[in-house]
């Protein structure tokens, strides 16, 4: 069945705007419920031995969350415009607003930065407080020293946050003065952005995640942080459009047809990222090289304990039982069959940066604390504020981008 709205449609604000109310609502709401989680966590964690560690090791993990579902964010928009991508118009908007909310990572960021120099049980970034002297060669040191790695980190953040907000703003621009050579910009810049996300993505998943443990490498594992963005982001937006449709809005402008192609791209990535992790696990064993088999063998073996179990999920889980469920055409083209999909992916995610820190922490150990989950729906609530004081009234699709009325369109064969 078809999807489509007829030709002559154009939306309206009922259609493309939340009401003053709603947003700010659900914006306050969320800062409130954010700001008190994590306060909370915080103040239940610092009163045991070591607890305050713990809790910023919470926060560790849910901040790499909702930065990898803005990084991914990021990279949709970026492909919109670099393949000039018209099935995506009706959802670039919402795509935008989630980029652009890297200026507010970054903010969060700053937390961890400060607790990272003057916290000696928390270890992140490297672990540069505990990697004994000699251990390493000079050149690593160097490159993982506190000073260097926290700049690099701070290159990140501008780039990613100066990328979002310079394509939100000529997409926001163009609502008002339909100028479709904003459009063309957008395409022009679209190729050099590219770039500079892709190594910045890739560095950056050294330095937040594979840096946990110093003397380890892995030439592919900036890839397996993007695959993660990636299918992190494409599992969220469906939900979002979900969200946004249950109060009204976006109604007839995504359609089934849309889902179907959310769902294909979700579907193109969760198989994208199996493989990448494939092949880092092929590499690792057929090498069977004792400086690479460590960091595998906290995960997945007879030294791993518990996080045998969490291996295993994420096999079954966020490859093999959401793949076959997503091979079919039915599931994604109907909103709550995909929608569920969406939630189990995004909690396989989360699942899968769990795995990727914590063996570096709590050897054999799979112990989730409530502060775990605390600050992954604290910073959540805080996310989502941001999301809204980004969309600031604004339509919540390209009024007046000049492939609109093609992507309204939209059908499937």
């Amino acid at each position: 069945m078809s999807g489509a709205v007829e030709r002559d449609w154009a939306p309206d604000d009922a259609e493309c705007r939340l009401p003053p109310a709603a947003r700010y609502g659900l914006a306050l709401g969320g800062l409130i419920l954010g700001a008190g989680l994590v306060g909370g966590s915080w103040l239940a964690a610092s009163g045991s031995t070591g607890g305050a560690a713990r809790f910023w090791q919470s926060y560790y993990v849910a901040f790499c969350f909702w930065l990898t579902l803005s990084l991914g964010a990021l990279f949709f928009v970026l492909l919109h415009h670099l393949v000039r991508a018209t099935w995506s118009v009706v959802v670039l908007r919402v795509a935008e607003i989630f980029a652009a909310n890297l200026l507010l990572i970054a903010v969060l960021f700053v937390p961890l930065a400060v607790a990272a120099g003057t916290d000696t049980n928390f270890r992140p970034f490297g672990n540069w407080l505990s990697v004994p002297a000699g251990s390493l060669p000079a050149a690593t040191v160097a490159f993982l020293s506190r000073d260097f790695l926290l700049a690099r980190c701070a290159l990140y953040f501008v780039i990613w946050a100066g990328l979002a907000l310079s394509f939100w703003r000529r997409s926001v621009a163009q609502d008002e003065s339909g100028d479709a050579r904003l459009t063309l910009r957008s395409r022009y810049w679209s190729g050099l952005a590219m770039l500079l996300y892709a190594f910045s993505v890739a560095f950056g998943g050294l330095d937040f995640l594979m840096s946990l443990n110093a003397p380890w490498q892995s030439s592919i594992y900036g890839v397996y942080f993007f695959s993660g963005c990636a299918v992190g982001f494409y599992a969220l937006l469906p939900l979002a459009v979900l969200a946004l449709q249950s109060q009204g809005r976006l109604k007839r402008a995504v359609t089934a047809e849309h889902y179907h192609d959310m769902g294909k791209m979700l579907f193109a990535f969760v198989f994208f990222w199996s493989y990448i992790a494939y092949s880092q696990y092929m590499l690792i064993w057929y090498a069977d090289l004792p400086e690479e088999t460590v960091w595998l063998m906290k995960r997945a073996g007879p030294e791993a304990g518990a996080w045998n179990y969490a291996s295993l999920v994420l096999l079954f889980g966020h490859w093999l039982i959401p793949f076959a469920a997503l091979l079919s055409r039915d599931i994604k083209r109907r909103k709550l069959a995909l929608g569920f999909w969406c939630v189990w992916l995004l909690a396989l995610h989360y699942v899968d940066l769990y795995w990727l820190v914590f063996p570096e922490w709590q050897s054999q150990a799979l112990a989730p604390r409530l502060s775990d989950a605390g600050c992954l729906v604290g910073l959540g609530g805080i996310y989502l504020a941001g999301a809204l004081a980004f969309s600031g009234g604004r339509a919540l699709l390209p009024v007046k981008d000049p492939q609109l009325a093609e992507s309204l369109t939209l059908e499937n064969y």
